[in-house]
């Protein structure tokens, strides 16, 4: 795979397009991430392409001294809303809060909704995930209406409400 964008060369990792190797070790990421287990179909749209029409954008982040993924975004077109929706992000633990893997992800996710003509990026966050809801925040995501309630039926831990988080495309509206 080659690198997309990205980083720095001292991050120490580069944000690649994803395919079929990368299925693999983005389930072992997100199962290590999400109280919630996604479908096999899951994987083979996402990562695969049995996405129709392109629906799906999938990048992962990859560190630069070994190759291991160290991070995943999966995204997949709203024509509803007009908007590109995160349906997953992960970074591995030992990966977060100091190298910018997740902001180099969420960036990768912006700038393919604008080059889509999308509005927006879109995304839910279980309430009670405050590292996520403030890093979403900070990125400038901004709360849609009151929590969805009993959102995440199936979760084997944390709460099963979320929050709506949209952040607005500039370029859309230039």
């Amino acid at each position: 795979p080659t690198p997309t964008s990205c980083a720095t060369a001292d991050a120490g990792f580069a944000v690649v397009t994803a395919g079929a190797w990368a299925a693999a070790p983005a389930r072992c990421l997100f199962a290590a991430a999400f109280p919630v287990a996604f479908p096999d179909a899951f994987y083979r749209r996402a990562f695969v392409g049995e996405g129709e029409g392109g629906a799906y954008f999938t990048r992962v982040a990859t560190g630069a001294a070994d190759g291991a993924l160290v991070g995943a975004l999966c995204c997949e077109v709203h024509d509803s809303d007009h908007s590109l929706y995160v349906c997953a992000i992960a970074v591995a633990l030992a990966w977060r809060c100091t190298r910018g893997v997740g902001r180099a992800l969420m960036n990768e996710a912006e700038a393919e909704a604008a080059r889509r003509g999308l509005h927006a990026v879109s995304l839910h966050v279980q309430c009670d995930n405050h590292a996520a809801v403030a890093f979403y925040e900070r990125l400038g995501f901004v709360h849609c209406g009151a929590p969805c309630r009993n959102f995440y039926r199936r979760v084997a831990y944390g709460s099963h409400d979320c929050f709506t988080l949209r952040k607005e495309l500039q370029t859309v509206h230039q």
